[in-house]
């Protein structure tokens, strides 16, 4: 069973996500008088890294969904188009039996 480039995209968003909120919460919580000086500032840098790799997968998966959607919404003209031609060569053709001329 494949897996989709969507479901993967946002499987690893969610994680980035998911590793930043664990370490605001261990670090307003367990780490909150723990940390030194340099730690903090590493630690805290760590988490808004996590925050910005799940901001930049956010913004991929959106551009991807505009993408697919201005596909889908491509096609469906042309669909369209294709459809209107038709009915129009058909209903020419049912005219010009119907009359007797050709």
């Amino acid at each position: 069973m494949a897996v989709s480039a969507e479901k993967v995209r946002r499987w690893i968003g969610g994680g980035f996500l998911g590793a930043a909120l664990a370490m605001v919460i261990t670090g307003e919580t367990v780490l909150k008088n723990r940390l030194q000086p340099t730690g903090f500032v590493f630690f805290w840098l760590g988490c808004l890294i996590f925050t910005g790799l799940a901001m930049i997968v956010a913004i991929i998966d959106f551009a991807a969904q505009q993408r697919r959607a201005q596909e889908e919404q491509r096609k469906l003209f042309e669909t369209t188009l294709d459809d209107i031609a038709r009915k129009k060569n058909a209903q020419s053709g049912k005219t010009r039996s119907g009359n007797g001329q050709e």
